[in-house]
């Protein structure tokens, strides 16, 4: 039987042993990695009774049956979750802020140079026969080529940045999954006795690997742990006892391909889900996108300026030129291609081509090639050939079926960008075409001009044939094609309208309505009001009175016919000048004849 002195040692020494374990976690409090370790005290039992006699039921003491770690699976396996997707959407983050910044500075993007050589282009229009316009609107054009390049080379080191840090990151994977296979051996080696420490360092090795690439953990009764890629706890293995599978990462079609070498040979993966890693992914695919925006921008951009300079004349009379030009139509095939051929891209033209990328897809079943577009719309298929918009692309060899070949058109226009022109008077700021229709019409009016030589003319001056108003009551109607007159050769501007058939309105007025008429109101459908003056003072020179009926009209048109055919003259004026009547009578006889005129044509 124990004494008293012998169970009361015990229990200093196993309550001086806790308070050293509260101490050491007080201690580490602040330390990476450390667990809170928790003392567990069991009785001491006494040993089993003889024959004759039964076990000391009293006890022999208390002590320590083991310091462990508190520790939670689950928890920590939650927590590491959480990290990998915070670690994820921070690395993608912070690429695209320095993407930003480096693209969108304050006073020089790309948008606020494009204006500025808009605005240039707009000052030679005004002032085309001045050279110090052309001379700006010249650095303006280097300028602008210059932005393009300087953007495109931006992302393309951005691209470059996330890359090489997508490659330290795997080096960091790779140095971690070895120094955890190292724990795992220590802890086997440890014949099953508890080893908080190394335990410890096994979870801050996993958390720091968690951090790059998301993982799930496997830990045996020993301590060991087997680590996989993904969440869905199948991915491939990175860790298992002793072992680890090396990563590795490579630039592929604008992303980023991570394989794993696994059963002797580099195994492509797809469980990159969270950590800083898909962050890095993410950026490199949105850099790369960013680029071929700016690439196929480039190619727009310049190849609508280029038509549209062609349209024109320089100051030496002559058509104009290519304002840009650059280099692009990349042809690569893909890399799981089987098939030996070859592949051949003729441009046919350069303003029908479209800047978007092309997949071209052998089928060996129908033996034809197929050309897809980003969204897998078929654009085309051909055995020898495929004809495309402004391009045809030849084909020759033996492929098998699925090989693949991309067609990029854009692929560093941007970065290749420069601007032909040398002087400023290449500028063709003069229109080839004096003739041009308003951007506003909507009709299929078609008017043709033609150059001919000089000949006997027989068509009368413009103005002759049409009136100088745009107004409706004016037009002219044309029931047949042909020509109807000339422009003169001095014209500065001339502008012909087309106009709908306008709508014709008949009345009559009741021969006993005529008599005390003085004027005529018209209003349709609410609209304006229109009042014609029907009323007139004589009716013969000397003469008043009043309309009758309609009959008086009529004799009223001949009597003054015959009056002025009588006096051999055909104007009021020369009547006048001749002493034939007076000038009173003229007078009234103008106003007579001006009245009539207004009442008959109402």
């Amino acid at each position: 039987m124990s004494s008293l002195f012998d169970i009361g040692k015990s229990g200093l020494q196993s309550y001086r042993q806790s308070l050293a374990v509260t101490g050491q976690n007080i201690a580490n409090i602040n330390t990476d990695g450390y667990k809170r370790r928790e003392a567990n005290l069991e009785e001491i039992t006494a040993s089993q009774g003889g024959i004759t006699g039964i076990a000391n039921q009293s006890g022999l003491g208390v002590r320590i049956e083991a310091i462990r770690r508190s520790f939670d699976a689950y928890l920590v396996d939650r927590n590491r979750s959480a990290n990998s997707y915070f670690e994820a959407e921070s690395s993608f983050l912070n690429k695209l802020k320095e993407l930003e910044d480096m693209m969108l500075p304050t006073d020089s993007n790309l948008g606020i140079v494009m204006g500025r050589f808009f605005n240039s282009l707009q000052e030679v229009a005004a002032s085309p026969g001045d050279v110090a316009p052309r001379t700006v609107a010249i650095e303006m054009g280097d300028l602008m080529a210059n932005t393009f390049k300087s953007t495109a080379q931006v992302v393309e080191d951005v691209k470059k940045g996330i890359f090489k840090q997508a490659d330290i990151d795997i080096s960091s994977i790779n140095t971690l999954s070895n120094e955890l296979a190292n724990i795992n051996k220590k802890l086997l080696a440890a014949s099953g006795s508890s080893n908080n420490s190394l335990l410890d360092n096994r979870d801050v090795v996993i958390n720091e690997i968690s951090k790059l690439i998301e993982v799930t953990t496997d830990l045996d009764t020993r301590g060991t742990a087997t680590v996989r890629l993904g969440k869905s706890q199948n991915g491939p293995i990175l860790v298992s006892n002793t072992t680890s599978n090396r990563m590795t990462v490579e630039e592929n079609l604008g992303s980023l391909s991570f394989s794993i070498f696994s059963g002797g040979k580099n195994t492509p993966t797809s469980q990159i889900v969270n950590g800083s890693l898909r962050g890095l992914s993410d950026a490199y695919r949105m850099s790369h996108t960013t680029l071929g925006d700016l690439d196929e921008m480039a190619f727009v951009f310049s190849n609508t300026l280029n038509a549209q300079h062609k349209e024109g004349l320089d100051l030496k009379g002559l058509k104009g030129t290519n304002l840009f030009i650059s280099k692009g139509f990349e042809l690569s095939q893909g890399m799981a291609n089987l098939g030996t051929f070859s592949a051949e891209l003729e441009i046919l033209d350069i303003q029908k081509v479209i800047p978007t990328n092309i997949t071209i897809r052998y089928d060996s079943q129908n033996e034809v090639w197929n050309a897809f577009d980003e969204i897998g719309t078929n654009l085309g298929s051909g055995t020898n050939s495929i004809n495309l918009s402004g391009m045809r692309i030849n084909f020759s060899g033996s492929p098998r079926n699925g090989d693949e070949l991309f067609v990029l058109p854009s692929e560093g226009y941007a970065k290749n960008l420069e601007f032909s022109l040398k002087s400023g008077d290449q500028i063709a700021a003069a229109a080839s075409n004096l003739v041009f229709s308003d951007v506003k019409n909507n009709s299929n009016v078609e008017l043709i001009i033609e150059k001919t030589t000089p000949t006997q003319n027989t068509l009368n001056v413009i103005e002759k044939v049409l009136s100088n108003s745009m107004s409706s009551v004016g037009a002219s109607n044309f029931v047949r094609n042909g020509a109807i007159a000339y422009i003169p050769a001095n014209s500065s501007a001339t502008e012909i309208v087309s106009l709908t058939q306008q709508a014709q309105l008949t009345f009559s007025i009741p021969e006993q309505e005529l008599k005390n008429a003085s004027s005529l109101k018209v209003s349709i459908d609410g609209g304006a009001t229109h009042i014609f003056d029907i009323s007139f003072a004589t009716n013969m020179p000397g003469e008043t009175g009043s309309w009758k009926d309609i009959e008086e009209i009529s004799d009223f048109e001949t009597g003054l016919i015959e009056y002025l055919d009588a006096n051999a003259s055909d104007s009021l004026a020369s009547i006048v000048k001749e002493g034939m009547i007076s000038e009173e009578i003229g007078e009234k006889l103008e106003k007579a004849i001006s009245d009539f005129k207004v009442g008959f044509k109402a």
